[in-house]
């Protein structure tokens, strides 16, 4: 049986009269020329997708995986990052990262701890997490011991395992959905680039769940250089990069293409691979967490001419992708990357218009802020607004109250309120606007929001000092500041995020 077929070949075997069906594993070696090589090439300035300087080589070994065990979802959603504190003791049979000391079909040997220190390797462990915030996985440096887990091996070189010199990384490799209780190395060859180190292991762990190579610098299945983080793609992409002189895949298959650097992928033959559907189908989803979206110009309430500009501060957790100017609903001006600084349309009409800015991360999660502002005289009175569900608050057009999502209507959160912004006082919610002292209409007062400013709020006398002053409730007792929740936008407060 020739490399090509044996890939997704299958035998029956007869066991005490029951038959069993084995699908033979492929491991698949990521190899590096040297590693003075592999240091410099990151962020080389050669045109992204250039493959590197010596081609990459790929060892292959066999390994039967039973196919009850790998079932269509895994049987673990941990990934367990080892950075062989002490040295890591790897024995020969087959791949388990359960047992101890831990089985690999790939070699058998000692270890020599991470030696690159904390720093390289805390921004490893964050690359790892982040890489794989979309999906339902966590990242742990806690060792699961005899609890089903996969593991990843950093450290150490490949002869200490007995495998060849100048190998980055490696992974037994399948095309069942996935190797239960997998075990990858990524070799100690590095240097101290720990988005190469961290986007060999992302590549290793994933040829355990049958993921081949990509021509895609940006994702990290890819052999081609790339400056910047490597993230899986959501998209259909070429299987490839990893083709040697003579044209052949790892798997001896023709490549094709301008470089020759595009084959068939290794597991049902098709061409492309979503990265993120394969990854998603075995783990499910990650919990999303919208981008944090602030609006910094215009101001709610300013008055502004047409061909304005909107500039908008987007944050995430993992990283911005885009952005969306909205005006009363439709769709201006899209932008794929930062500063996100928008231009208004040349002609709108006078009157009040609300301007929406949504914020999209890398998995396509939307988080929003709306402001409302003037063109034009503004309104003066309700009866300027043109219908009754409205009323007039400095100069512009708001839901009054009594409409559903308007002015102290009760809400749970941002989405709630037509003016995005839900104020929590002591666990009373209400829809609010921002104001002025004296700007707000009858029943309510302009409370201090915390922040600087002003809300409307039911039943609130504003007093003798105005906004910024505690005030008195309805009930004529000394109030203080409120909780302000805006939407998506409350998150910032919760905790660190990364600033397009």
């Amino acid at each position: 049986m020739n490399l090509r077929s044996a890939v997704a070949a299958t035998v029956n075997r007869r066991d005490g009269g029951h038959t069993r069906q084995l699908a033979w594993a492929i491991a698949m070696a990521s190899w590096i020329a040297a590693p003075a090589t592999a240091a410099a090439d990151p962020g080389s300035g050669d045109p992204p997708g250039t493959p590197l300087a010596l081609r990459p080589r790929t060892a292959m070994m066999w390994e039967p995986i039973v196919s009850a065990t790998a079932l269509a979802q895994v049987n673990t959603h941990k990934i367990y990052l080892n950075r062989c504190a002490g040295g890591c003791t790897v024995a020969q049979g087959a791949t388990n990262s359960t047992t101890d000391p831990a089985h690999s079909s790939l070699g058998h040997g000692v270890l020599s701890p991470f030696s690159h220190g904390d720093a390289t390797w805390n921004t490893v462990v964050a690359c790892m997490q982040e890489v794989y915030a979309p999906f339902n996985v966590e990242i742990t440096e806690t060792d699961p011991g005899a609890e089903p887990h996969f593991e990843i091996m950093i450290g150490g070189m490949p002869q200490q395992i007995g495998l060849g010199a100048n190998l980055g990384g490696v992974s037994p490799f399948s095309c069942m959905p996935y190797i239960p209780n997998s075990l990858v190395f990524v070799f100690d060859v590095w240097g101290d680039d720990a988005e190469e180190i961290c986007a060999t292991a992302a590549q290793e762990i994933a040829h355990s769940f049958a993921l081949d190579h990509a021509i895609e610098p940006s994702d990290p299945m890819t052999y081609f250089k790339y400056k910047g983080r490597r993230r899986y793609m959501n998209a259909q992409i070429q299987c490839g990069s990893d083709c040697d002189d003579n044209h052949r895949s790892p798997l001896g298959v023709a490549c094709t293409g301008a470089d020759f650097q595009s084959h068939p992928c290794a597991c049902g033959g098709a061409q492309t691979q979503n990265d993120v559907q394969v990854i998603s189908t075995l783990f499910g989803d990650g919990v999303a967490t919208p981008p944090a979206v602030t609006i910094v110009t215009p101001h709610i309430g300013d008055t502004v001419t047409p061909g304005f500009n909107v500039t908008a501060e987007i944050d995430d957790d993992v990283a911005v992708a885009s952005a969306d100017l909205r005006i009363d609903g439709d769709l201006i001006q899209h932008i794929a990357g930062g500063p996100y600084v928008f231009t208004g349309p040349a002609t709108l009409a006078d009157g009040t218009h609300t301007l929406e800015v949504t914020g999209y991360d890398n998995a396509g999660t939307p988080g929003r802020a709306r402001v409302q502002v003037v063109v034009g005289a503004g309104c003066k009175s309700g009866d300027d607004c043109g219908d009754d569900a409205s009323t007039c608050l400095a100069g512009r057009c708001v839901a009054g109250p009594g409409t559903p999502g308007g002015l102290g209507a009760a809400c749970i959160t941002a989405t709630d309120c037509k003016s995005w912004q839900c104020a929590n006082d002591d666990g009373a919610k209400y829809c609010v606007e921002a104001c002025k002292p004296g700007q707000c209409p009858s029943n309510f007062g302009c409370r201090d929001d915390g922040q600087g400013g002003g809300v409307c709020w039911p039943g609130f006398n504003e007093g003798f000092s105005g906004c910024a002053a505690s005030g008195t409730g309805s009930d004529g007792n000394p109030v203080g500041s409120i909780a302000l929740g805006l939407g998506f936008a409350a998150a910032v407060w919760r905790r660190r995020r990364r600033r397009s």
